[in-house]
């Protein structure tokens, strides 16, 4: 008896539940500067779509937010920059604010969406130590964005997957002129 209900389970397949997309909320950053004698004008537009629920407002500028978990999980913050000399100022913030997290040296990160013809890239800082997360700088029509994530290690292992998602989000539209360009 036992056999047979065996055989008759056999082919059976128990299907996992599929787990649902990440909940994604588009934000939408500008950069906006005149000319000077090292970088030309610009007038961009970036969206970016970050994990539901994480609130904050844009700083004064527009250039930059720092979300706030739900829950108390952490902090993603987005700042956008038009020359990497730009990016000191973020990181200096960021290492005011989280004193014990250290960020590996950089490797590359495969995003889809990514043309590396056209000079796009995107890298990645893991970050350890009292908080984890990372910091990755995707850099496409003319615009660095740097998207800095730091959580709890147990938080952090739930939100990976949905940051893994949102960075192919990522479209800068110039806005300079009449025409509006996006890539």
């Amino acid at each position: 008896m036992q056999l047979a209900l065996a055989f008759l389970f056999s082919g059976l397949v128990i299907a996992s539940p599929q787990a649902a997309p990440p909940e994604l909320v588009l934000t939408e950053l500008s950069i906006k500067h005149r000319a000077t004698k090292d970088l030309p004008s610009m007038n961009k537009i970036v969206r970016v779509a970050l994990p539901k629920g994480w609130t904050g407002d844009p700083e004064n500028n527009s250039r930059s937010i720092f979300l706030f978990g739900p829950k108390g999980e952490g902090e993603i913050f987005v700042g956008l920059a038009s020359h990497p000399s730009q990016l000191g100022v973020f990181l200096q913030r960021l290492k005011k604010r989280h004193p014990g997290s250290v960020p590996s040296p950089p490797s590359a990160i495969d995003v889809h969406g990514i043309k590396p013809h056209r000079g796009e890239r995107a890298t990645r800082f893991q970050i350890t130590g009292r908080e984890n997360g990372e910091i990755v700088t995707i850099e496409r029509g003319e615009v660095i964005v740097m998207i800095a994530t730091f959580v709890s290690p147990n938080d952090w292992i739930r939100l990976q997957p949905v940051l893994t998602a949102a960075y192919p989000s990522v479209s800068v539209t110039d806005v300079s002129n009449r025409e509006r360009t996006e890539r």
